[in-house]
């Protein structure tokens, strides 16, 4: 006979096993919500770039790099051709204008000069025997000339005393005596005449044998003074005062006339030419304010040349320096300028994040008030220097984005910080 056998009931916790298993689900989603909140991406915090939105003046700038220059400079040249003889100064030196820098030689040109000089003392020696010789003959002439007039003066009173007996009817004078005297007073009379001229022919000849002289004399004083200025170009001065930059010659070297010998320049007139890229100069203005970074000292200038050439994507700037020098101002300093196109009161800005063009509407993400997390904002940005760019809407001052790159996160709204 079959016993009836009364089915035992299965415990509580087996037939609710599952109760559990969704308690630990709800609790992980619960933990992980905590935890992750929306983000659906994890980044490292190390590897990550932030920047906080700041509120003020924001100044548009153009920014290049270039070099001091001297305003004031000078080549040296070497004005006659000759062998360095000796080198009285070294780059760096401070000259004053006129001070010698180095001398040459050239034993040809002191040849000519003695030559030129030996020649003018002996025209000067001629010149001095003709005058006395001319002079000689000119007081001869003047003689002729004053006893010839004397002779006639004498004849023409004989003359003048036998008319006047003729005309009283006194005397014995004959008709043919008289006769005798007119012609004599005629002959005196005509070779006065002739001693006139031939003085004043002779005076004439005089002056032009002494312009001759003169000029020949001339010549070779100019000459002279042509060897005296190859002979003193023999000495390469400083043109300006200032230092040497540049002394591109060395002892025993040939150098030729019009050779550049020595650069001097004014240290206390530098100015900045700094290279700025076509496509942002043409923001730039004369006198618009210019820093300039020496990499000790930040400068005061203000823009004062644009050149109107390009050169391989590149205009030159020149900016006057307003402020004083500092003891490493020097020409050729590398230096860079920021030139000021712009400034935008009151407004807010931030670094400039990576692919982040001026004037558009883009997605930055910005951290949360912990920095746990980073959610995607669509902000609109404004104009932009170098380094920093302008939001115009989408961020508060105090804010903090990525301003690395995020283009592997991209297509997220929302990833966590760890």
């Amino acid at each position: 006979m079959d016993t009836k056998r009364t089915p035992q009931s299965k415990p509580a916790i087996k037939r609710y096993w599952y109760l559990p298993v969704i308690s630990l689900i709800v609790l992980a989603i619960y933990l992980s919500k905590q935890f992750l909140g929306d983000a659906s991406y994890f980044v490292a915090r190390d590897k990550l770039q932030m920047a906080n939105v700041q509120q003020g003046d924001f100044k548009i700038e153009v920014r290049g790099s270039g070099v001091l220059k001297p305003k004031s400079l000078q080549w040296s040249a070497a004005q006659s051709r000759g062998r360095v003889q000796q080198l009285l100064a070294k780059p760096g030196d401070s000259v004053v204008q006129g001070q010698k820098i180095a001398v040459l030689e050239n034993v040809e040109l002191l040849s000519e000069l003695e030559k030129i000089q030996w020649e003018l003392k002996a025209i000067k020696a001629e010149n001095n025997a003709a005058a006395v010789a001319q002079q000689a003959q000119q007081l001869d002439l003047e003689n002729a000339v004053m006893e010839a007039e004397f002779n006639y003066k004498s004849s023409k009173l004989k003359l003048d005393a036998e008319q006047s007996l003729l005309d009283q009817g006194k005397g014995s004078l004959s008709a043919l005596d008289f006769k005798r005297t007119q012609l004599v007073v005629t002959q005196q009379y005509a070779r006065w005449q002739a001693q006139i001229k031939r003085a004043d022919k002779m005076q004439q000849n005089y002056q032009a044998s002494e312009l001759a002289r003169q000029a020949r004399l001339e010549q070779v004083e100019n000459n002279l003074r042509k060897a005296q200025q190859q002979v003193s170009g023999l000495s390469i001065t400083a043109g300006i005062s200032g230092v040497i930059q540049k002394l591109p010659i060395e002892l025993g070297q040939q150098l030729n006339s019009g050779e550049n010998a020595a650069l001097v320049i004014d240290p206390g007139s530098l100015f900045a030419e700094i290279n700025v890229q076509e496509i942002q100069v043409k923001d730039v203005v004369m006198g618009q304010p210019v820093t300039i970074d020496t990499r000790f000292n930040k400068l005061v200038g203000e823009v004062q040349r644009i050149s109107p050439l390009s050169e391989n994507g590149l205009v030159t700037v020149e900016v006057g320096i307003i402020s004083e020098l500092p003891k490493e101002a020097r020409s050729e300093l590398n230096i860079d300028g920021y030139i000021e196109v712009t400034n935008i009161k009151n407004t807010l800005y931030v670094k400039r994040p990576a692919f982040a063009p001026k004037n558009r509407t883009v997605d930055l993400f910005k951290t949360t008030s912990d920095g746990a997390f980073a959610q995607k904002h669509e902000v609109k940005l404004g104009t932009s220097t170098a380094k920093y760019i302008q939001i115009l809407s989408g961020l508060n001052p105090g804010d903090q984005i990525i301003i690395s790159d995020t283009s592997a996160w991209a297509s997220h709204s929302s990833v966590k910080i760890q």
